[in-house]
């Protein structure tokens, strides 16, 4: 269970990494003044709200399974 617990761990930093690189990506491009925006720019910050719920369910999840293993 130990072992599962560092694999959450990792899973939840590689979702990190994709949310910062989705959101800034979405933010550029509503940002773009060549292009026509039809959304405010803080609007590219919902796009992150899947992914703090994701990053959070693997870390509570790899903190159970850690304490559950150490017993």
């Amino acid at each position: 269970m130990r072992k599962f617990s560092y694999v959450l761990i990792a899973a939840a930093v590689i979702l990190f990494g994709i949310c910062c690189f989705s959101t800034g990506e979405s933010y550029a491009v509503l940002t773009n003044p060549y292009l026509v925006n039809s959304a405010p720019a803080y609007s590219a910050f919902f796009n992150a709200i899947p992914y703090g719920i994701g990053i959070t369910i693997c870390l509570v999840a790899a903190r159970i399974l850690y304490k559950r293993s150490s017993k």
